[in-house]
């Protein structure tokens, strides 16, 4: 499925159970859509589909440079922080 959607505001994860920045997008999702792109108009990149904020009714996303730096961390054997994290946020 493909949807506009707006990034509204960059906040802090561990509120979330995430380490690091999560993107607040005003665009919808659903249970499932979780580990799905979110792109820019020009099919880069922008984050991970992550969850769900119901009070503010808007989807979180892992920002692309955050999902990298988790890769490189898995790569380099210390993943333990937010890639390693279960979040029950139901998307």
């Amino acid at each position: 499925m493909i949807v506009d959607a707006v990034v509204h505001q960059v906040v802090d994860g561990e509120p979330y159970g995430i380490r690091g920045p999560l993107l607040l997008i005003d665009g919808p999702t659903a249970a499932g859509f979780s580990g799905g792109p979110v792109l820019d108009e020009r099919g880069r990149l922008v984050g991970l589909l992550q969850g769900f904020e119901p009070n503010l009714r808007l989807t979180l996303a892992v920002p692309a440079p955050e999902v990298a730096r988790w890769l490189d961390e898995i790569a380099a054997g210390s993943a333990g922080g937010a890639a390693g994290r279960d979040s029950d946020l139901g998307c």
